[in-house]
């Protein structure tokens, strides 16, 4: 089984398919690559060019009909195999050890999810590749054409720049870059996050990446661009064959698709309002000039098409639903905003309960509180929050947290931040006079006791089970340990790495660090430093040896 898989989906490709394929074949990567190559029924030789590179790592999908972007990577992901896949497009040319460096990239970086390629221009100039995620604004600036010739001969082209990070790559990329949205020209990634789809078919040609790369970051990943990896990339090859006003009309209904699944009712009602101003501005436009005449009415009636309105070009790929089934996708569009309406009312209507409950304490003991939660925490009706007079503290809960029924959090200073996607379980309670920091993704079990006198820094993805005790710090007072919750004296901040997990029922005591990767069984006790990679089991676990590149403890 190849370490690597390369997908690689082509429609009348034959002038780049060549140089692409051979590129990938000679990448040298511990554990081996594969490539998959889905054609979408090419008109041209791109189908008998690849059947005459013989090299059984090479394995070739014909396909019948044009399934679109999305699809064909999708078949390409089932068919194949790898711990990780590569994204590569057929104009793409990698550069020798590019593969290598991707990969060591992710496996260096935990919390990581997709590392990219830097990609350069034939001239061996950088393109600026990357973008941010849509908003209004920068859909105006960017993607629109008053918008953009606006923001060109105004502006400075301040939007679009900003859209595009280009004051980043102008400056020179050092260091791994987190964006929002690369191009997936050449990217590579963990199968374990995709599963069994790695894009959406509701998208089939663009938009696809911009939607799994949203999906990454709403469970905390980041997406960098790894500078030390870097490939060849001329661009757009394949949807260059297509009449401006269809592909203006794919590109405008499968953003709206886009949005639809990460906006809310309002601001997708404002962005198609927007989209017909750009109808609007385009059309009066087009009498006044002689030269951009074509161009102008081609965009006004790809935007019709991609809004669904009469007059427009017919999208490309995607199938524009008739009159009759858009009112009911539209009514049950609106009948689940109303269901998370209410929802949304219900959560910010017990947030103000927590705030106002959390600012009145504060001004009752003259004491100062720095609170944030996110608009999207579930929390629960009897959370209980203590704040004593004279301490400052600062209380921030993460987006999409979900503090249940029966929390307790007592600042006594300091700060307590629940990092992204924070989840914690009923019967937990959580004490401050310190600061402590919890890591994206942070589930925290039921029953679970996490005290904070110093510093407590969690790493990646760490997962505490149900009934643990986490102590935080070693405390001595004249050479006698004093209880951990009364008067610290010597602080020593537990340090515990990324990808952890605790088991049920464990103790982690006084100034243990854990490495990264370790699994501590249920029902252990953990005494002394353990290294990376470590298993840790038993009633107490103790150290017995060094096996391989970690610690096994029994």
């Amino acid at each position: 089984m190849p370490r690597v898989s390369a997908l690689v989906v082509t429609w009348n490709s034959a002038s780049d398919i060549t140089a692409c394929v051979n590129a990938a074949l000679s990448q040298e990567v511990d554990g081996g690559l594969e490539v998959v190559v889905v054609d979408n029924a090419s008109a041209d030789e791109t189908v008998s060019l690849l059947r005459e590179i013989s090299d059984p790592r090479l394995r070739l999908i014909a396909l019948d009909s044009n399934t679109g972007y999305a699809e064909g990577n999708n078949r390409a992901l089932a068919e194949s195999s790898g711990e990780l896949v590569l994204l590569l497009n057929p104009d793409c040319v990698m550069s020798d050890g590019c593969v290598a460096e991707l990969v060591g990239h992710l496996e260096r970086s935990p919390g990581v999810a997709a590392a990219a390629a830097l990609l350069r221009n034939a001239d061996g100039s950088v393109q600026t590749f990357a973008r941010r995620d849509l908003t209004l604004p920068s859909i105006w600036w960017d993607l629109t054409d008053i918008g953009r010739r606006w923001d060109e001969r105004v502006r400075d082209q301040r939007g679009r720049r900003w859209r595009r990070y280009a004051a980043e790559f102008e400056a020179g990329i050092d260091s791994p870059l987190a964006v929002d949205c690369p191009a997936a020209a050449c990217l590579v990634l963990w199968r374990t996050l995709v599963r069994k789809r790695l894009f959406d078919p509701g998208l089939p040609l663009f938009f696809n990446d911009g939607d799994l790369y949203a999906r990454l970051r709403n469970r905390g990943y980041l997406i960098e661009v790894t500078p030390a990896a870097s490939a060849s990339h001329i661009g757009g090859t394949s949807h260059r064959q297509l009449p401006n006003s269809r592909k203006r009309a794919e590109f405008v209904w499968s953003m709206r698709q886009y949005v639809s699944r990460h906006w809310s009712g309002r601001r997708c009602a404002a962005l198609w309002v927007l989209l017909m101003v750009d109808v609007i501005t385009a059309t009066l436009r087009a009498p006044f000039s002689r030269r951009r005449r074509r161009a102008l009415l081609a965009h006004a009636r790809g935007t019709l098409g991609g809004l669904g309105l009469p007059g427009g070009a017919v999208p490309w790929l995607s199938g524009v639903p008739g009159p009759r089934r858009r009112v009911g996708l539209l009514r049950a569009r609106l009948r689940r905003q109303f269901r998370d309406g209410l929802r949304s009312l219900a959560r910010r209507t017990r947030r103000r309960r927590v705030l106002i409950r959390l600012r009145l304490g504060a001004w009752v003991n003259r004491s100062h509180l720095d609170v944030t939660i996110h608009p999207s925490a579930n929390i629960a009706s009897d959370v209980l929050v203590e704040q004593p007079s004279g301490q400052s503290g600062r209380l921030l809960i993460g987006p999409r947290a979900r503090i249940q029924r029966g929390v307790i959090l007592r600042l006594w200073g300091g700060e307590l931040v629940l990092g992204h996607a924070v989840d914690v379980r009923s019967g937990s309670c959580l004490t401050v006079k310190g600061q402590l920091h919890l890591a994206p993704r942070v589930t925290i079990g039921r029953n679970v006791g996490v005290h904070a006198d110093s510093q407590m820094t969690w790493g990646f993805g760490v997962t505490v089970g149900e009934g643990s005790l986490i102590i935080d710090s070693e405390h001595t007072s004249d050479g006698t340990a004093v209880p951990v919750l009364d008067q610290p004296i010597v602080i020593r901040p537990v340090s515990i790495g990324a990808c952890t997990f605790i088991g049920a029922g464990a103790v982690i005591t006084a100034g243990v660090s854990i490495g990264a990767g370790a699994v501590i069984g249920a029902r252990s006790v953990v005494t002394a430093d353990v290294a990376e990679r470590t298993i840790a089991l038993g009633a107490p676990a103790r150290a017995v040896g060094k096996t391989g590149p970690g610690v096994i403890a029994e």
